[in-house]
């Protein structure tokens, strides 16, 4: 897959479901921006991290979400891998502890000689409204409709609560602020089907 000159960069991100919502967090303030209405969007996306030398994906995983979120994260053994390399998806069977990953992106930089592997799994977590997140302005609980609004850039911060969602701050949010992915080739967006 690569020549002994490369450096490679290992990370795992994952899909958090609790009951039927999934769980995201809103990234830092200096990444927020204004829509052409001067609406405040807040960028979302997974939890992720690096995986450090001598630590597992799945550990990385627990380790992450423990530190972001204050609460403990479960992996869910998923049926199929996949490794995405260029736009295309083919099977691998990969495995972290017992688990295997829903997802396993290459993303290469040429000139560089760079590969970054991202291992993206199925988990679940509890309790999780009844923690503040550590190191994120926000948690944010959402069912699968209203995910697709917000994938669509349409759900403000007051629909998603009157349409039965779930926000977790430790900061002062504007009501009319406009969810939006992060624009990264790691989170849900291409789990297609898998995201049960």
């Amino acid at each position: 897959m690569t020549t002994g000159k490369d450096e490679r960069s290992l990370s795992v991100s994952a899909v958090v479901k609790q009951k039927d919502n999934y769980v995201f967090v809103i990234r830092e303030p200096d990444l927020w921006e204004k829509d052409a209405d001067g609406r405040i969007i807040l960028p979302f996306g997974t939890i992720e991290s690096r995986i450090r030398k001598g630590e597992d994906a799945a550990a990385a995983l627990e380790r992450k979400f423990r530190e972001e979120t204050g609460a403990d994260v479960k992996i869910l053994n998923s049926q199929t891998s996949h490794f995405i390399y260029n736009g295309a998806v083919d099977e691998v069977s990969v495995t972290a502890k017992s688990n295997r990953p829903l997802f396993i992106y290459k993303n290469e930089e040429e000139k560089k000689k760079k590969y970054s592997y991202v291992f993206s799994f199925l988990a679940t977590a509890d309790n999780i409204e009844t923690v503040l997140p550590r190191r994120k302005p926000a948690i944010i609980l959402m069912n699968k409709k209203l995910l697709n609004k917000a994938v669509k850039g349409k759900l403000s911060l007051r629909e998603l609560k009157a349409r039965g969602g779930k926000i977790i701050s430790n900061m002062e949010l504007p009501e009319d602020a406009v969810l939006a992915p992060t624009p990264a080739p790691r989170g849900i967006y291409l789990c297609g089907g898998n995201c049960r």
